[in-house]
C-alpha cells in the first residue's frame, strides 16, 4: 500500500516478453491512512459489489491516482495513449477469503478508460476464483513466459518471488505449472518498521544491514499452521501472519533517514472493459499490498 507502479510491456501473451521503462509513484502518508482504514471497512463485505463505509470515495481517489500516474509515466517516456494497447488494472486489495471464493479490489476500471483514453484489464483475481483458483493468476503466467520465451530457461525450473508475500512458480515440463503463497516476504519488516522506526519500509534493508540474526524471533512470530487450511488452498497473506503482540520491540537505534518506497511488480490480464483483446503493448498500473 506504499504508491503505485507503472511498467511497459511488450508481449504476445503466452512466451514473448519485452521489458521497458517503469517507475513508481509513492502516496503520501494521509493516503496511505486512508487504505488502512478501507481494510478495516472492507472486513464488513459479504458480496464483491459491496463498499461499504468510506470505501466508494476511496475507490475513485485511488483510480483517479493511477490515472495521474499512468499520464506522468507517459510523458516521462515521451509516448502517447496512442502508443498503449491496454491498461493492466490490479487496483488495490482490501478483502481476500480464497476460501469462501471473496476477493475484493478496489479500482474502477470504466474511470481509468475514460481519463486515459486507453482500454483497461482489469478485476483481474476474481475470474481465477470462479475458475478454482485462489485469486492470484498472473506472477504465474509471468514467470512461464519467462521461462519458455526470454530466459530461456530448461524445464523444470522454479521461481521465488518475494514481495509483501512470498510465492513460488514451478514449471515442469509440457504445460505443467504449479504456483502458491509460501509465507510472508516484506510485509512484516514493513510493520515492524513503520511501528517502531515511524517510517513505512526499510529502505535497500539498510536497517537490517547493521543488525544481527534473532534465531527465536521467526519461532515467535509462528510459522504457516499446518492442519487448519485445507492443503489446496495454496495462499497465505497477512491475516495468517499479522500477530503484533509476537513483534517484540527490537532496538532502533541505528535507524536511518530517509526513506523512500520500495519498488514492486504490476501485471495485466483479467476482464478488458473495451471488450477487446489485448494486444502487444501493455502498460500496468497497480497497487499491491
Amino acid at each position: 500500500m506504499d504508491g503505485i507502479d507503472v511498467a511497459l510491456l511488450r508481449t504476445d501473451g503466452e512466451t514473448v516478453v519485452e521489458r521497458g521503462p517503469s517507475a513508481s509513484f509513492p502516496y503520501d502518508a494521509q493516503f496511505r491512512d486512508r487504505l488502512k482504514q478501507g481494510l478495516v471497512e472492507a472486513k464488513a463485505i459479504t458480496q464483491r459489489d459491496q463498499r461499504p463505509g468510506a470505501l466508494d470515495p476511496l475507490e475513485r481517489d485511488l483510480t483517479l491516482r493511477h490515472a495521474e500516474a499512468v499520464r506522468t509515466f507517459l510523458k516521462q517516456n515521451n509516448l502517447s495513449a496512442a502508443d498503449i494497447d491496454v491498461l493492466g488494472f490490479h487496483g488495490q486489495t482490501v478483502l481476500h477469503r480464497p476460501d469462501e471464493a471473496l476477493t475484493v479490489q478496489i479500482g474502477d476500471g470504466a474511470l481509468l478508460a475514460g481519463e486515459t483514453g486507453i482500454d483497461v484489464v482489469y478485476d483481474m483475481r476474481a475470474n481465477d476464483m470462479e475458475y478454482g483458483g485462489q485469486g492470484a493468476p498472473l506472477i504465474p503466467a509471468y514467470h512461464a513466459a519467462l521461462a519458455r520465451g526470454a530466459a530461456g530457461l530448461p524445464a523444470p525450473v522454479v521461481f521465488v518471488n518475494i514481495g509483501g508475500i512470498s510465492n513460488l512458480t514451478f514449471i515442469g515440463e509440457g504445460e505443467t505449472l504449479i504456483a502458491y503463497d509460501s509465507g510472508p516476504g516484506n510485509t512484516l519488516i514493513d510493520q515492524w518498521v513503520e511501528a517502531h522506526a515511524g517510517i513505512p519500509f526499510d529502505q535497500g534493508g539498510m536497517i537490517a544491514s547493521e543488525g544481527t540474526v534473532l534465531p527465536a524471533l521467526p519461532n515467535a512470530i509462528s510459522p504457516m499452521p499446518s492442519s487448519p487450511r485445507p492443503r489446496a488452498a495454496r495462499w497465505t497473506g497477512t491475516i495468517l501472519h499479522h500477530r503484533p503482540e509476537a513483534m517484540p520491540a527490537l532496538p532502533t537505534a541505528h535507524v536511518r533517514l530517509p526513506m523512500s518506497r520500495r519498488q514492486r511488480s504490476s501485471n495485466r490480464r483479467g476482464t478488458c472493459h473495451s471488450g477487446q483483446s489485448p494486444m502487444s503493448s501493455a502498460a500496468a498500473a497497480g497497487s499491491i499490498p
